[in-house]
Protein backbone atom coordinates (compact mmCIF):
# COMPACT_ATOMS: atom_id res chain seq x y z
CA UNK A 1 0.00 0.00 0.00
CA UNK A 2 1.62 3.39 -0.78
CA UNK A 3 2.17 5.77 2.14
CA UNK A 4 0.64 9.29 0.81
CA UNK A 5 3.25 11.29 3.16
CA UNK A 6 5.99 10.63 1.00
CA UNK A 7 7.64 14.04 1.57
CA UNK A 8 6.58 16.33 3.73
CA UNK A 9 8.71 18.90 2.42
CA UNK A 10 7.78 18.49 -1.52
CA UNK A 11 4.46 19.82 -2.88
CA UNK A 12 1.61 19.00 -2.53
CA UNK A 13 1.85 18.78 1.43
CA UNK A 14 -0.84 17.39 3.23
CA UNK A 15 -3.42 20.23 4.86
CA UNK A 16 -2.78 18.41 8.19
CA UNK A 17 0.93 19.38 7.92
CA UNK A 18 0.40 22.77 6.67
CA UNK A 19 -1.91 23.67 9.29
CA UNK A 20 0.08 22.50 12.26
CA UNK A 21 3.21 23.92 10.53
CA UNK A 22 1.25 27.21 10.60
CA UNK A 23 0.25 27.07 14.35
CA UNK A 24 3.45 26.60 15.74
CA UNK A 25 4.65 29.46 13.72
CA UNK A 26 1.85 31.48 15.14
CA UNK A 27 3.22 30.25 18.56
CA UNK A 28 6.44 30.94 18.08
CA UNK A 29 5.87 34.80 17.08
CA UNK A 30 3.78 34.74 19.90
CA UNK A 31 6.38 33.89 22.40
CA UNK A 32 8.81 35.88 20.77
CA UNK A 33 6.56 39.20 21.42
CA UNK A 34 6.14 38.57 24.65
CA UNK A 35 9.22 37.84 25.90
CA UNK A 36 10.06 41.40 24.15
CA UNK A 37 7.49 42.56 26.14
CA UNK A 38 8.97 41.43 29.88
CA UNK A 39 12.10 42.80 28.62
CA UNK A 40 11.02 45.80 28.29
CA UNK A 41 10.90 46.31 24.25
CA UNK A 42 7.74 48.25 24.06
CA UNK A 43 8.34 50.45 27.56
CA UNK A 44 8.76 53.55 25.36
CA UNK A 45 5.14 53.02 24.19
CA UNK A 46 4.48 54.25 27.95
CA UNK A 47 0.83 53.61 28.77
CA UNK A 48 -0.34 52.42 25.31
CA UNK A 49 2.36 49.40 25.14
CA UNK A 50 0.01 46.62 26.69
CA UNK A 51 -3.04 47.62 23.93
CA UNK A 52 -0.21 48.10 20.84
CA UNK A 53 1.02 44.54 21.63
CA UNK A 54 -2.71 42.96 22.31
CA UNK A 55 -3.53 44.31 18.62
CA UNK A 56 0.10 43.36 17.51
CA UNK A 57 -0.83 39.87 18.36
CA UNK A 58 -4.35 39.66 17.60
CA UNK A 59 -4.52 41.40 14.03
CA UNK A 60 -1.16 40.20 12.48
CA UNK A 61 -0.47 36.96 14.60
CA UNK A 62 -3.43 35.89 15.16
CA UNK A 63 -5.70 36.91 11.63
CA UNK A 64 -3.17 38.33 9.08
CA UNK A 65 -0.21 35.60 9.16
CA UNK A 66 -2.60 32.55 9.54
CA UNK A 67 -4.84 33.74 6.48
CA UNK A 68 -1.04 34.51 4.49
CA UNK A 69 0.46 31.61 5.13
CA UNK A 70 -2.93 29.48 4.35
CA UNK A 71 -3.12 31.51 1.21
CA UNK A 72 0.26 30.47 0.08
CA UNK A 73 0.77 27.03 1.40
CA UNK A 74 -2.70 26.18 -0.39
CA UNK A 75 -2.50 28.11 -3.00
CA UNK A 76 -6.16 29.48 -2.32
CA UNK A 77 -7.55 32.89 -3.04
CA UNK A 78 -8.13 35.03 -0.33
CA UNK A 79 -11.59 33.95 -0.51
CA UNK A 80 -11.62 30.62 -0.80
CA UNK A 81 -9.75 30.38 2.74
CA UNK A 82 -12.68 32.15 3.89
CA UNK A 83 -15.05 29.90 2.79
CA UNK A 84 -12.25 26.81 3.83
CA UNK A 85 -12.90 28.64 7.50
CA UNK A 86 -16.40 27.90 7.18
CA UNK A 87 -17.70 31.81 6.98
CA UNK A 88 -21.25 31.45 6.22
CA UNK A 89 -24.21 33.47 6.11
CA UNK A 90 -25.97 33.53 9.58
CA UNK A 91 -29.65 34.33 10.64
CA UNK A 92 -30.56 36.89 13.23
CA UNK A 93 -32.42 34.20 15.29
CA UNK A 94 -28.96 31.65 15.21
CA UNK A 95 -27.33 35.62 16.16
CA UNK A 96 -29.44 36.40 19.27
CA UNK A 97 -28.88 32.16 20.60
CA UNK A 98 -25.52 33.04 20.36
CA UNK A 99 -25.49 36.19 22.33
CA UNK A 100 -27.46 33.76 24.73
CA UNK A 101 -25.57 30.72 24.73
CA UNK A 102 -22.17 33.59 25.15
CA UNK A 103 -23.85 34.90 28.68
CA UNK A 104 -24.51 31.45 29.85
CA UNK A 105 -20.70 30.44 28.95
CA UNK A 106 -19.48 33.75 31.04
CA UNK A 107 -21.56 32.32 33.81
CA UNK A 108 -20.08 28.98 33.69
CA UNK A 109 -17.04 30.06 32.79
CA UNK A 110 -16.39 31.83 36.29
CA UNK A 111 -17.10 28.87 37.99
CA UNK A 112 -14.58 26.87 36.41
CA UNK A 113 -11.94 29.62 36.33
CA UNK A 114 -12.43 30.07 39.82
CA UNK A 115 -12.48 26.76 40.44
CA UNK A 116 -8.87 26.11 38.60
CA UNK A 117 -7.48 29.13 40.80
CA UNK A 118 -8.67 27.63 43.28
CA UNK A 119 -6.40 24.03 42.81
CA UNK A 120 -3.57 26.44 41.90
CA UNK A 121 -3.53 28.36 44.63
CA UNK A 122 -3.41 25.32 46.99
CA UNK A 123 -0.49 24.29 45.00
CA UNK A 124 1.19 27.53 46.10
CA UNK A 125 0.99 29.14 42.75
CA UNK A 126 0.86 32.97 42.53
CA UNK A 127 0.64 35.44 40.07
CA UNK A 128 3.11 37.84 39.66
CA UNK A 129 2.52 39.91 36.39
CA UNK A 130 2.39 43.77 36.83
CA UNK A 131 1.12 45.39 39.40
CA UNK A 132 0.61 49.12 37.79
CA UNK A 133 -2.73 50.67 38.92
CA UNK A 134 -5.56 49.97 36.59
CA UNK A 135 -7.40 53.00 34.07
CA UNK A 136 -10.74 53.10 34.50
CA UNK A 137 -11.66 55.34 32.65
CA UNK A 138 -14.13 55.50 29.11
CA UNK A 139 -11.79 55.55 27.08
CA UNK A 140 -9.10 52.82 28.46
CA UNK A 141 -13.01 50.29 28.71
CA UNK A 142 -13.45 50.92 24.65
CA UNK A 143 -10.00 50.66 23.91
CA UNK A 144 -10.34 46.84 26.54
CA UNK A 145 -13.32 46.15 24.78
CA UNK A 146 -11.19 46.37 21.38
CA UNK A 147 -8.31 44.28 22.25
CA UNK A 148 -9.82 41.68 24.69
CA UNK A 149 -13.13 41.17 23.01
CA UNK A 150 -14.04 42.28 19.83
CA UNK A 151 -10.17 41.32 18.32
CA UNK A 152 -9.76 38.19 20.28
CA UNK A 153 -13.22 37.25 18.95
CA UNK A 154 -12.70 37.51 15.52
CA UNK A 155 -8.84 36.96 15.15
CA UNK A 156 -8.26 33.83 17.53
CA UNK A 157 -11.37 32.16 15.77
CA UNK A 158 -9.34 32.58 12.38
CA UNK A 159 -6.27 30.68 13.70
CA UNK A 160 -7.68 28.50 16.50
CA UNK A 161 -11.43 27.21 14.91
CA UNK A 162 -11.03 28.64 11.07
CA UNK A 163 -7.40 27.08 10.79
CA UNK A 164 -7.44 24.45 12.62
CA UNK A 165 -10.68 22.63 11.99
CA UNK A 166 -10.21 22.98 8.26
CA UNK A 167 -6.59 21.05 8.37
CA UNK A 168 -7.80 18.54 11.14
CA UNK A 169 -11.42 17.99 9.41
CA UNK A 170 -10.37 14.03 8.54
CA UNK A 171 -9.41 13.54 11.56
CA UNK A 172 -12.52 12.85 12.59
CA UNK A 173 -15.21 14.95 14.92
CA UNK A 174 -13.61 14.08 18.63
CA UNK A 175 -9.81 14.16 17.62
CA UNK A 176 -10.82 17.84 16.01
CA UNK A 177 -12.15 18.94 19.53
CA UNK A 178 -9.69 17.35 21.71
CA UNK A 179 -6.79 18.73 20.39
CA UNK A 180 -8.09 21.81 18.26
CA UNK A 181 -9.43 23.24 22.35
CA UNK A 182 -5.54 21.86 23.36
CA UNK A 183 -4.22 23.69 21.41
CA UNK A 184 -6.38 26.76 21.66
CA UNK A 185 -5.50 26.39 26.06
CA UNK A 186 -1.60 26.24 25.07
CA UNK A 187 -1.73 29.07 22.93
CA UNK A 188 -2.22 31.75 26.09
CA UNK A 189 0.86 30.70 27.78
CA UNK A 190 -0.47 31.20 31.09
CA UNK A 191 -1.52 28.86 33.86
CA UNK A 192 -3.92 30.87 34.86
CA UNK A 193 -6.09 30.50 31.32
CA UNK A 194 -4.99 27.42 30.14
CA UNK A 195 -7.73 25.16 31.77
CA UNK A 196 -10.72 27.25 31.43
CA UNK A 197 -9.40 28.28 27.76
CA UNK A 198 -8.86 24.53 26.76
CA UNK A 199 -12.26 23.90 27.99
CA UNK A 200 -14.12 26.83 26.07
CA UNK A 201 -11.68 25.57 23.29
CA UNK A 202 -13.45 22.45 23.17
CA UNK A 203 -17.03 23.75 23.83
CA UNK A 204 -16.22 26.73 20.46
CA UNK A 205 -14.80 23.98 18.59
CA UNK A 206 -17.46 21.85 19.00
CA UNK A 207 -20.59 25.21 18.35
CA UNK A 208 -18.15 25.30 14.93
CA UNK A 209 -18.58 21.56 13.79
CA UNK A 210 -22.05 21.37 14.77
CA UNK A 211 -22.77 24.55 13.04
CA UNK A 212 -21.25 24.30 10.42
CA UNK A 213 -20.32 27.69 10.57
CA UNK A 214 -17.09 30.32 11.99
CA UNK A 215 -19.29 33.05 13.14
CA UNK A 216 -21.21 32.10 15.80
CA UNK A 217 -18.24 31.04 17.39
CA UNK A 218 -17.26 34.40 17.03
CA UNK A 219 -20.30 35.74 18.52
CA UNK A 220 -19.84 33.75 21.70
CA UNK A 221 -16.68 34.34 22.06
CA UNK A 222 -16.70 37.95 21.97
CA UNK A 223 -19.30 38.11 24.37
CA UNK A 224 -17.91 35.80 27.12
CA UNK A 225 -14.80 38.40 26.95
CA UNK A 226 -16.70 41.40 26.53
CA UNK A 227 -18.93 40.47 29.94
CA UNK A 228 -15.73 39.66 31.85
CA UNK A 229 -14.37 43.66 31.11
CA UNK A 230 -18.15 45.19 31.71
CA UNK A 231 -17.86 43.19 35.05
CA UNK A 232 -14.47 44.49 35.37
CA UNK A 233 -14.54 48.44 34.86
CA UNK A 234 -18.16 48.24 35.57
CA UNK A 235 -18.05 47.13 39.27
CA UNK A 236 -14.96 49.97 39.50
CA UNK A 237 -17.54 52.35 38.32
CA UNK A 238 -20.51 51.54 39.15
CA UNK A 239 -22.56 50.83 35.89
CA UNK A 240 -25.64 48.85 35.78
CA UNK A 241 -25.83 45.00 36.88
CA UNK A 242 -21.74 45.01 36.93
CA UNK A 243 -21.95 44.23 40.67
CA UNK A 244 -24.19 41.71 40.60
CA UNK A 245 -22.22 39.05 40.51
CA UNK A 246 -20.43 40.39 42.88
CA UNK A 247 -23.87 40.95 45.34
CA UNK A 248 -24.93 37.36 44.09
CA UNK A 249 -21.17 35.95 45.51
CA UNK A 250 -21.24 37.57 48.52
CA UNK A 251 -25.04 36.84 49.20
CA UNK A 252 -23.98 33.34 48.81
CA UNK A 253 -20.86 33.37 50.62
CA UNK A 254 -23.17 35.11 54.07
CA UNK A 255 -25.15 31.11 53.48
CA UNK A 256 -24.24 28.18 56.08
CA UNK A 257 -21.25 25.68 53.86
CA UNK A 258 -24.11 23.50 53.04
CA UNK A 259 -26.52 25.92 52.08
CA UNK A 260 -23.51 27.70 49.29
CA UNK A 261 -22.41 24.23 47.69
CA UNK A 262 -26.60 23.79 47.10
CA UNK A 263 -27.10 26.98 45.99
CA UNK A 264 -23.91 27.09 43.55
CA UNK A 265 -24.96 23.43 42.41
CA UNK A 266 -28.52 24.63 41.42
CA UNK A 267 -27.09 27.77 39.75
CA UNK A 268 -24.98 25.59 37.39
CA UNK A 269 -27.04 22.79 36.95
CA UNK A 270 -29.55 25.52 35.51
CA UNK A 271 -27.50 27.15 33.19
CA UNK A 272 -26.22 24.30 31.81
CA UNK A 273 -28.91 22.53 31.03
CA UNK A 274 -30.04 26.18 28.94
CA UNK A 275 -26.56 25.80 27.57
CA UNK A 276 -27.35 22.66 26.28
CA UNK A 277 -30.79 24.01 25.07
CA UNK A 278 -29.69 26.79 23.45
CA UNK A 279 -27.01 25.02 21.61
CA UNK A 280 -29.69 22.31 20.36
CA UNK A 281 -31.64 25.56 19.41
CA UNK A 282 -28.49 26.80 17.61
CA UNK A 283 -27.32 23.34 15.65
CA UNK A 284 -30.99 23.74 14.61
CA UNK A 285 -31.44 26.67 13.20
CA UNK A 286 -28.00 26.25 11.53
CA UNK A 287 -26.99 22.48 10.23
CA UNK A 288 -30.83 21.58 10.80
CA UNK A 289 -31.82 24.04 8.32
CA UNK A 290 -28.95 23.42 5.59
CA UNK A 291 -29.68 19.21 5.51
CA UNK A 292 -33.24 20.62 5.04
CA UNK A 293 -32.20 22.06 2.23
CA UNK A 294 -30.22 19.79 0.90
CA UNK A 295 -32.93 16.93 1.00
CA UNK A 296 -35.09 19.24 -1.08
CA UNK A 297 -32.83 20.06 -3.91
CA UNK A 298 -32.07 16.57 -3.76
CA UNK A 299 -35.40 15.60 -3.93
CA UNK A 300 -36.19 18.21 -6.37
CA UNK A 301 -33.29 17.27 -8.74
CA UNK A 302 -34.73 13.39 -8.93
CA UNK A 303 -38.21 13.97 -8.77
CA UNK A 304 -38.98 13.48 -11.83
CA UNK A 305 -37.22 10.01 -12.29
CA UNK A 306 -38.73 9.17 -9.07
CA UNK A 307 -42.42 9.72 -10.38
CA UNK A 308 -41.55 7.45 -13.36
CA UNK A 309 -40.63 4.76 -10.78
CA UNK A 310 -43.67 4.55 -9.06
CA UNK A 311 -41.79 6.07 -5.76
CA UNK A 312 -44.36 8.42 -4.38
CA UNK A 313 -42.70 9.05 -1.22
CA UNK A 314 -38.56 10.22 -0.88
CA UNK A 315 -35.99 9.24 2.32
CA UNK A 316 -33.04 11.01 1.77
CA UNK A 317 -30.78 10.52 4.40
CA UNK A 318 -27.66 13.73 4.19
CA UNK A 319 -24.41 12.28 5.09
CA UNK A 320 -22.23 14.27 7.65
CA UNK A 321 -19.27 14.99 4.93
CA UNK A 322 -22.03 17.05 2.74
CA UNK A 323 -21.31 19.60 6.08
CA UNK A 324 -17.49 19.65 5.43
CA UNK A 325 -16.15 17.46 8.11
CA UNK A 326 -15.93 13.42 8.75
CA UNK A 327 -17.75 12.02 11.83
CA UNK A 328 -15.05 9.59 11.66
CA UNK A 329 -11.39 9.51 11.06
CA UNK A 330 -9.99 8.60 7.55
CA UNK A 331 -6.89 10.31 7.51
CA UNK A 332 -3.78 9.03 9.54
CA UNK A 333 -0.87 11.38 9.66
CA UNK A 334 2.69 9.33 9.96
CA UNK A 335 4.71 10.81 12.53
CA UNK A 336 6.39 12.98 10.72
CA UNK A 337 3.37 14.62 9.55
CA UNK A 338 3.02 15.43 13.56
CA UNK A 339 6.62 17.24 13.79
CA UNK A 340 4.81 20.57 14.22
CA UNK A 341 1.68 19.62 15.93
CA UNK A 342 3.82 17.82 18.65
CA UNK A 343 6.41 20.84 18.80
CA UNK A 344 3.46 23.69 19.44
CA UNK A 345 2.11 20.96 22.14
CA UNK A 346 5.86 21.32 23.44
CA UNK A 347 6.37 24.73 23.32
CA UNK A 348 3.20 25.60 24.92
CA UNK A 349 3.86 23.39 27.40
CA UNK A 350 6.93 24.27 28.52
CA UNK A 351 6.28 28.08 28.79
CA UNK A 352 2.62 27.50 30.59
CA UNK A 353 4.28 25.35 32.91
CA UNK A 354 7.06 28.03 33.75
CA UNK A 355 4.48 30.61 34.34
CA UNK A 356 2.86 28.41 36.96
CA UNK A 357 6.87 29.02 38.52
CA UNK A 358 7.77 32.45 37.38
CA UNK A 359 4.47 33.98 36.52
CA UNK A 360 2.42 35.32 33.73
CA UNK A 361 5.69 36.28 31.07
Amino acid sequence: MKNNSTNVFKNPRSEFFDVTLIYFILMVAFVFIRILSRLGAFDFLGDYASSIISIIIQIFIMFLLPVFLFKIFRNKTIKQVFKDFSFKKLNFKSVIICIAIGVLVFVLNIAVSSFFSVILSLFGYENLGSSAEADYSIIAFIIAIVTTAILPGFCEEIASRGMLLKGFNKLGWKKMILISGLLFGLMHLNIEQFFYATIIGWFLAFICISSGNIIPGMIIHFMNNALGTYMAYGSHNGWPLSDFLTTMSNSIASSSYISTILIIFIVLLIASFSLMWLVYLLIKETTGVRMYELGQELKQSIKTEAEEAGIGKLNIDIPFQALGFTAKQTYFPALKLKMFLYSSIFLGVIITASTFVWGVI
